[in-house]
């Protein structure tokens, strides 16, 4: 919502003039158009002492100000381009003075960290609607995105707004005449000061920080539920991969659940990732499970992708390690994993996620996977794991599975009956026949 939907800034009546005849013929200078608009304040009134509520010898006197604009980041905004992407620098305009950042551009972005402040001197009553608008970088022939105008004589003249001390940060909806639907949202907020507040009040430096060194602390602890590829042993040999989408960063994954039944896979599994907070475009996390093949490439089971926006905003604001939790649990389920080529829900994962400071992270060492240093937390063994042995049938049932291991068994018990019975046959039937002949 905008600012004026939350305090009343009305203090003029405001509206339009207009010159010819609706219903004359369309001669030139009879055509009926908007020439201007009328502002001011219109009441009826007793007697002229009474108060019509605002100081008319504000509005009679004209007062030279200083109004300083913030602007922070854009959110949201429209693609114009036909990559679904755009350019976006801003243009301000306020009575004769005209800004424009078009020198610094974002490229193919929708989310612009601006970070721009200016000072506009204006006189009051005066020109002065503030108009700003969100442009798309075209190389010639740019692109309005989205435009926001503001009234600075409103706000001026409006009492609630002036009594607060901080002008409170609004995020304000961007129009564009061929829809009548926002493009966006622009994140600002402004003041007015009189000129000898202006030079004796410095401007707030908006400047973002710089980036500051963070560790990603990923545990993947197990997986349930999970398609099983390997029809023939009705087993998986499951690992998990992780993937911080930035530039630069490498995968990591698991080590691997041999013969997995029944869809469950145990890991205990760390994995950590370096970053930089705050970043214009945090990135999201993707995990993928994976059934492994020796002989043919591995099979992709299923994946699902998640923001980390919020837990690297929260990071970056308490300048501590901040946990990723559901509810009370710091332990997580991912519940719907997906395969861009089977229908429905291929698996399920439990992981943990912890961000902190580098110098944190120093003072709380952890080691990768189960390694040394294991703390922080401490990774038992995983449980359900394959176990080796001496015994060959105890080998066999875990390799080929319960169901194929006993259907092995079967065929090798008949072939060992089939053997038996070939080679006892002939002493059973010289036996048989000599015990028939000697009576």
């Amino acid at each position: 919502d905008e600012l004026e939907d939350a305090i009343e800034m009305n203090p003029f009546l405001e509206t339009s003039l207009y010159t010819g005849q609706k219903n004359a013929a369309k001669l030139i200078g009879s055509s009926y158009r908007k020439v201007g608009s009328f502002k001011g304040i219109v009441k009826i009134t007793n007697s002229k002492n009474d108060p019509i509520g605002i100081d008319t010898r504000e509005i009679l006197s004209s007062t030279k100000v200083m109004l300083r604009l913030y602007i922070l980041r854009a959110h949201r905004l429209t693609p114009t381009d036909s990559d679904g992407t755009c350019d976006p620098y801003l243009s301000i305009t306020l009575g004769k003075t005209k800004i424009s950042t078009r020198d610094r551009r974002f490229n193919n972005c929708l989310e612009p960290e601006f970070f721009e402040a200016f000072e506009i001197p204006c006189t009051i009553p005066g020109d002065a609607k503030l108009k700003i608008k969100v442009m798309d970088w075209d190389g010639i022939g740019d692109d309005l995105v989205g435009q926001t105008l503001i009234d600075v004589e409103d706000r001026y003249f409006t009492k609630e707004w002036r009594a607060l001390k901080l002008k409170p940060v609004e995020r304000r909806s961007l129009y564009n005449p061929s829809s009548s639907f926002p493009q966006g949202k622009l994140e600002l907020w402004f003041e007015i000061l009189t000129l000898d507040q202006s030079k004796k009040t410095p401007m707030i430096d908006i400047t973002p920080p710089p980036p500051s060194p963070y560790e990603l602390r990923v545990i993947v602890w197990g997986c349930r539920n999970v398609t099983i590829k390997d029809t023939i042993t009705d087993q998986n040999d499951l690992y998990i991969s992780g993937i911080l989408d930035l530039d630069g960063v490498k995968k990591q994954k698991t080590d691997t659940h041999l013969r997995s039944k029944g869809g469950l896979g145990n890991f205990n599994w760390r994995m950590k990732f370096p970053v930089n907070l705050p970043m214009k475009r945090p990135p999201r996390f993707r995990f993928q499970i994976w059934d492994k093949d020796l002989f043919s490439p591995n099979d992709s089971i299923c994946e699902v992708s998640l923001s980390l926006k919020g837990l690297f905003k929260q990071a970056h604001r308490r300048k501590r390690s901040v946990v990723m939790r559901k509810g009370n649990k710091d332990k997580i389920w991912l519940n719907d994993l997906r395969h861009p080529n089977y229908e429905g829900n291929q698996g399920k994962l439990q992981v943990s996620f912890e961000v902190m400071p580098k110098d944190a992270a120093d003072q709380l060492p952890a080691g990768f996977g189960r390694s040394d240093p294991n703390m922080n937390p401490v990774l038992a063994p995983p449980e359900g794991r394959m176990i080796w042995s001496f015994n060959p049938f105890t080998m066999l049932k875990q390799v080929l599975g319960n169901r194929l291991y006993y259907k092995v068994c079967l065929i090798l018990w008949g072939i060992l009956l089939g053997v038996f019975l070939v080679w006892m046959a002939p002493s059973l039937v010289g036996s048989t026949f000599g015990n028939i002949i000697t009576g």
